[in-house]
């Protein structure tokens, strides 16, 4: 087995390392910013103070629900640049009649921007909105991370179904020598 693996390398030493390197810094990107998008997620979200209390319009074309199988509907509420995401149930949907909702904005000690439906928040929704929204900017690293898991993932798949294969063949070959061996006319 080890033989296979030592044929089978990369000749060319500069093209090893190179390989080598290119693996360890996918590593390391892939960890870095899974770190980073986890620490932004759970980040706390400090104090918030408001701001102001606005008129928001309601977005009918972000909506799409049609039947009772949407236990809950999202519903969103724009103002400006200012998004609100209000979650109603389906009943509460079907009798939804308002085109405007009175949103409040709220300002977290980092200078995020958070809006509600209500004035008196807690700590919890706070922190929840907050943790949405690190999660909607960290988004766009994501895709880069799972890029690079796949690419590694690849890599390791690639080598594995050449030991597979190796195995299999190996297996193969003595089942056969077995069966021909024992075989009885």
């Amino acid at each position: 087995m080890v033989k296979f693996f030592q044929k089978n390398i990369e000749p060319n030493k500069k093209l090893r390392i190179a390989e080598i390197v290119i693996l360890v810094l996918l590593i390391l990107g892939s960890i870095i910013s899974y770190g980073v998008g986890f620490t932004k997620i759970n980040s706390d979200v400090g104090t918030i103070s408001f701001v102001q209390s606005m008129e928001m319009t309601r977005d009918f074309e972000m909506e799409d629900y049609d039947g009772e199988e949407n236990a809950m509907c999202d519903v969103t509420y724009r103002a400006e640049d200012k998004e609100l995401v209000v979650t109603y149930t389906y009943e509460e949907y079907e009798n939804l009649d308002a085109r405007t909702i009175t949103g409040y904005e709220f300002e977290t000690s980092d200078g995020t921007k958070l809006y509600f439906d209500h004035q008196d928040v807690s700590q919890s929704q706070a922190q929840q909105k907050y943790q949405e929204i690190m999660a909607n900017q960290t988004m766009p690293i994501f895709p880069m991370r799972v890029m690079k898991v796949i690419t590694l993932l690849r890599r390791g798949v690639w080598s594995f179904t050449i030991l597979s294969r190796t195995i299999s063949s190996i297996y193969c070959t003595r089942l056969s020598i077995y069966i021909l061996l024992n075989h009885k006319v």
